[in-house]
């Protein structure tokens, strides 16, 4: 069974989506600011780790956490407007993508990357690295007391 993506490109059932496909759909699904469709392609009992000195730093567990808890603070702290996909390299399992997105309030920007693993169809983790957090420095809410 085939479905249509946000861009009118055909992908596989799940059971037959790459890694690659997978994370892909997740940017468009953010992109497309539809949490519905982000939610499909993460497992409910995924594990993520945040660097700690972040607000929202730490590891985690759970879609609904990530979704209820972290995301609503990763929103004010950074500008997901100018987020943008920079390089996506998927080696079986792993998917690893660099991005750089702009900090709230500023015209600074952030370079980052996400270390994705993917199993049956859907994310089961995540981990974040910054290049260079400083410009999280001039934003109070980025920062971990």
């Amino acid at each position: 069974m085939d479905r249509t993506t946000a861009k009118g490109c055909t992908m596989p059932s799940t059971a037959d989506v790459t890694s690659k496909e997978v994370v892909q759909e997740l940017y468009e699904g953010i992109f497309a600011g539809d949490l519905e469709r982000v939610k499909k392609v993460i497992h409910p009992d995924f594990t993520f780790n945040i660097p700690p000195y972040l607000a929202w730093g730490g590891p985690g567990r759970g879609l609904e956490h990530f979704m209820s808890t972290i995301l609503p603070q990763v929103a004010g702290a950074t500008d997901l407007s100018r987020l943008k996909v920079l390089t996506l390299i998927a080696e079986g399992e792993f998917v690893f993508v660099k991005l750089r997105t702009g900090v709230a309030g500023s015209s600074d920007t952030l370079i980052m990357m996400e270390n994705w693993r993917v199993e049956d169809g859907r994310i089961v983790e995540m981990e974040l690295f910054y290049f260079d957090h400083r410009p999280f420095l001039n934003n109070p809410s980025a920062m971990a007391n």
